[in-house]
């Protein structure tokens, strides 16, 4: 039994991700729409539509890890979690740690090389607060569907820095649930 876990996608867009594997009427087009794929990564599509294939054909479920970017995006900005409405404060993972040993430096340092480029519109702390929580958010949708499907595996396509066995998923997901793991 296997699972494939996709930080491309935010939990929001789970409905569109369980029609595409599960009814083949629904169309690729019509699922890039529904998911909201262009919204929400922005990516070629084409890097990703082998395994999409892959697990249409062999009827694999594909899980949305991430919180939506507009959550993230807010945090990013204002630097805090307090700005959001309760709706948005309702998708928030249950805990966020910072204090993995390297997490806050290696973000600073992440944060220093973009200088100009992506995160030029946030501040540090921001970067911190958003990275924490798509960190937290991809781990805690990990261990939900591990806990409630304990008989499968899961294949998790994330960025390197979200797959880091110091301070990225791992240590998460090991921390909310006992698990098995290799990255």
């Amino acid at each position: 039994r296997l699972a494939i876990g996709m930080e491309m996608f935010p939990r929001s867009s789970q409905p569109a991700l369980d029609r595409f594997i599960s009814d083949p009427t629904f169309s690729e087009a019509e699922f890039l729409r529904v998911s909201r794929y262009w919204e929400v990564w922005r990516y070629d599509y084409r890097l990703f539509r082998p395994i999409f294939a892959y697990a249409r054909k062999h009827g694999i479920p594909v899980i949305g890890l991430n919180l939506d970017r507009e959550i993230t995006s807010a945090v990013f900005k204002s630097g805090s979690l307090e700005n959001l409405s309760d709706e948005q404060k309702a998708q928030l993972p249950a805990e966020m740690r910072l204090d993995l040993e390297g997490y806050v430096e290696r973000l600073k340092r992440t944060h220093q090389m973009h200088g100009q480029g992506n995160h030029a519109n946030g501040d540090l702390t921001g970067f911190i607060q958003a990275q924490a929580l798509w960190d937290e958010t991809m781990a805690e949708s990990i261990s939900r569907y591990l806990s409630t499907h304990p008989d499968t595996r899961m294949v998790v396509l994330a960025g390197s820095q979200h797959t880091r066995k110091d301070s990225g998923i791992p240590p998460r997901v090991a921390a909310r649930i006992e698990d098995r793991k290799s990255t």
